[in-house]
């Protein structure tokens, strides 16, 4: 009996032993959260769950956010050793700090901007004057905020704490918010509300990312390299299963959102990491030198501030491989979209056709007698049906083959980026031919999706500063011609009962137009003004640039009608041809004048019955 109970013993003390030496041999490290426990952190927890970081000789203790303290403040005092954090990253490495970017998790960013419908709040120009709580380092809001032509000083910001009851309770106008979490209490309230989002503009940010110091990684990078991939691979294992992450959170984490609350900031979170597109954590050094020139013209950072150093790829060189099938893909992907617009072009080249034939039988049917005048009607309102209908499908066609050309582009600009130093000639040129061609295709989507719009779109009236609109625009034409000289003349108080955004997308295109065909050589002048010509009021947009002949004045402002003799100036041919619907749309006329050489002047109307 002794003997056995020895035996027993020993062999507890054994596996005790055998306890303490295993846990003895893993490292511990800290990572620190840039906000509570939920679901905007799953895949560390599943590494930590799933053994990943066991796996590598790890053992990570998550540290939730403090309202006083920063990650990089946390990382760099050494409580945490790796954080998690957005593009903010860049202001500490502007402050002296050292932080790099080890993953982009989030490919694109979640922030945006939420206001309550009976505020009022319906574009980023209606929060002027408003206060607004903004998360700490939320720069992709004030991009957006200046790429739309808006001051910063006139805007009341105040630091967004760890709740939205500010908002809630009227207390300030708007907030800044992640579309993976805030949205949904609030609409599960019932609060009707208004989103801004900041991509609406172009600006389109990573969003959170995973970060250590510079320090450790050249102290420890083994250390470093198992704590990234044990993370990358437990983020693959929450995104694959969502419905198992969401219970350990909510069981062992923090009850702080329901199930559903997390459910639904999983589906959210899955969009913005983008996993099926690019593999998790991808870093595009381009990308972020974009970023990077939008901090330094917000002012947020110094214009000394690049991306060397920024990026764990700096650190440590990765094995090439050739990614054929993806440029196979693309590839594809073009001549099918490019399909999609000769079909649509064909279609509107027979219109045209079949409306100059109507023009023609209704001036022959003028004389003619009643039933042959009914016949006219009727044929009018099968092209006017027609019309609407080519509308809807270069609308729909537009609007949904924009994404995947952006995917084009933003592809084939990687791969130049990252392997064109180990491309031979031949692939470098198709690449190069790859994002020219979609890059022009997506000038005409974004054109015939503007041109279809006008026709769709019910008109909203209200009382504009034409003045203050044109100055906008001007001014953010002109950061695009930085190298030439420009002088602008806006007459000002020009105020107009008209449709705001379609009056943008017209004097938009009339400008553009105006610096496009400009003098490369001597100051480009544009002038934008009224006059009343017998008791009309007549707007024009006057410019000194190449002009064209009259000859072709006619087919000015017909669809894709360009001005061929100028092979220089590249064009669409849709911008004059929107310009008119919305002309037309709003009752007015249009006409152009012009002498080569000595410039172009656009002269149009507005008939709207209330001006207030």
């Amino acid at each position: 009996m002794k003997q056995h109970c020895k035996y027993l013993f020993l062999t507890a003390l054994l596996l005790l032993c055998s306890t303490i030496g295993y846990t003895s041999d893993l490292k511990t490290v800290h990572l620190q959260l840039k906000w509570k426990h939920q679901f905007q952190f799953a895949g560390y927890y599943a590494a930590i769950e799933k053994g990943f970081y066991k796996d590598v000789g790890l053992n990570v203790i998550t540290i939730e956010a403090q309202a006083n303290e920063t990650p990089f403040e946390a990382v760099n005092s050494g409580k945490a050793q790796f954080g998690t954090c957005t593009t903010d990253i860049l202001v500490a490495r502007s402050n002296g700090m050292q932080p790099v970017v080890l993953a982009n998790i989030y490919q694109h960013s979640p922030h945006i901007v939420v206001a309550m419908q009976s505020s009022g709040i319906r574009v980023v120009h209606d929060l002027a004057g408003k206060k607004i709580a903004a998360e700490p380092g939320a720069a992709d809001l004030y991009a957006f905020l200046l790429s739309e032509g808006i001051k910063l000083d006139r805007f009341n910001v105040e630091e967004l704490d760890f709740s939205i009851d500010k908002f809630i309770n009227g207390k300030v106008d708007a907030i800044t918010a992640y579309s993976t979490d805030e949205l949904f209490p609030l609409e599960q309230a019932g609060y009707k509300l208004n989103i801004l989002w900041p991509s609406s503009s172009g600006i389109d940010f990573y969003g959170d990312l995973l970060f250590t110091t510079e320090d450790l990684i050249k102290k420890d990078p083994l250390l470093v390299e198992k704590f990234r991939e044990a993370s990358l691979k437990g983020w693959a294992y929450a995104l694959n299963n969502k419905e198992e992450i969401v219970n350990l959170i909510y069981n062992k984490y923090s009850k702080r959102h329901s199930l559903d609350h997390l459910r639904f900031e999983a589906e959210e979170t899955d969009k913005l990491i983008a996993g099926d597109v690019v593999e998790i954590g991808y870093t595009n050094p381009g990308r972020w030198e974009s970023i990077i020139k939008s901090y330094v013209k917000l002012g947020i950072v110094n214009n000394s501030l690049s991306v060397q150093g920024l990026l764990y790829a700096d650190y440590k060189k990765n094995p090439f491989v050739i990614p054929w099938k993806l440029m196979l893909v693309l590839s594809l992907s073009l001549v099918f979209a490019l399909a999609l617009v000769l079909f649509f072009y064909h279609i509107s080249r027979n219109l045209k056709k079949e409306i100059k034939k109507r023009e023609i039988a209704e001036t022959e049917l003028k004389s003619s007698n009643d039933n042959l005048e009914k016949r006219v009607i009727e044929r009018t309102k099968l092209l006017t049906d027609a019309l609407s209908e080519i509308d809807d499908f270069a609308y729909s066609m537009s609007h949904d083959l924009r994404t995947p050309l952006r995917g084009i582009d933003g592809y084939s600009s990687l791969l130049l980026e990252d392997y064109g130093n180990v491309l031979d000639e031949t692939a470098m040129q198709h690449l190069k031919s790859i994002r020219k061609e979609a890059q022009h295709l997506g000038d005409v989507l974004d054109a015939l999706h503007g041109l279809s719009n006008v026709s769709r779109k019910e008109l909203l009236l209200e009382q504009t500063n034409l003045s203050e609109l044109a100055d906008q625009l001007m001014q953010q034409l002109a950061y695009s011609y930085a190298d030439r000289a420009i002088e602008i003349i806006i007459q000002p108080e020009l105020t107009e009962y008209c449709d705001r955004k379609l009056m943008k997308t017209a004097l938009q295109n009339l400008f553009s137009n105006a610096l496009k065909f400009s003098n490369r050589e001597g100051i480009a002048k544009v002038e934008f003004g009224m006059t009343t010509e017998n008791g009309v009021r007549t707007y024009f947009v006057k410019d000194n640039g190449v002009g064209f002949n009259m000859d072709y004045v006619n087919k000015l402002f017909h669809n894709f009608q360009r001005l061929h003799r100028y092979n220089d100036f590249e064009g669409i041919g849709i911008g004059l041809a929107t310009v008119r619907r919305v002309i037309v749309k709003h009752g007015g006329t249009i006409r152009a004048d012009s002498k080569l050489g000595k410039g172009s002047t656009f002269t149009f109307t507005l008939n709207i019955a209330e001006r207030r």
